[in-house]
């Protein structure tokens, strides 16, 4: 029986292809009975499995209609579409580039690989898309991380804290700087 599965990508998909067109072919899920189009919405390639969704405006629409996030990617800074998704309540699987570990852990919010792991990348993708139950405990853990540590107040927090310390840093040494070249004691202080 096969399923169809459509992955929605929204960055850049040019550097993953080879490990996007690996997961499409026989290796790959449609050798696990899923039948697979891949999109995305960004970058160009002449691969004709690929269609290509242009510039979105609606990104909370396209990840509400996942069952799953997958991140390909074999380098990344800090991927905002992963905390996008994990905000969106998704379970990730993804790749280890970059800060994606620092965003999740495996196991607890999703499934991470080693980057160019295809075989690992499709087995992760396969299990969440046939265990519904684990796919929304992990999804439930997603959200939660992302409220507790990506929400708006909790990063101008935690961006007022590391700019008062910086400050604090900052003058700590010129005040002592002043009080010493007036012979003051430092002890005293």
């Amino acid at each position: 029986m096969s399923r169809d599965l459509e992955r929605y990508s929204y960055g850049p998909l040019c550097s993953a292809s080879d490990l996007s067109e690996g997961l499409a072919s026989k290796r790959g899920l449609r050798r696990r009975r899923f039948s697979v189009r891949l999109r995305s919405s960004f970058c160009s390639t002449e691969k004709p499995r690929l269609h290509f969704l242009g510039l979105r405006t609606d990104i909370p629409d396209v990840l509400g209609a996942m069952d799953v996030f997958v991140l390909s990617s074999d380098y990344e800074g800090n991927p905002l579409s992963v905390m996008e998704a994990m905000a969106s309540g998704l379970p990730i699987v993804s790749t280890a580039a970059g800060g994606v570990p620092d965003l999740l852990e495996h196991g607890r919010e999703g499934l991470i690989v080693q980057p160019g792991d295809v075989q690992g990348l499709s087995l992760s993708m396969t299990s969440l898309l046939r265990n519904r139950e684990l796919r929304q405990a992990l999804g439930r853990a997603a959200a939660r991380r992302a409220r507790e540590r990506f929400d708006v107040s909790t990063m101008v927090q935690a961006h007022e804290a590391l700019y008062e310390s910086l400050v604090d840093q900052a003058h700590r040494p010129n005040a002592e700087g002043v009080l010493h070249r007036q012979g003051v004691p430092l002890r005293q202080v």
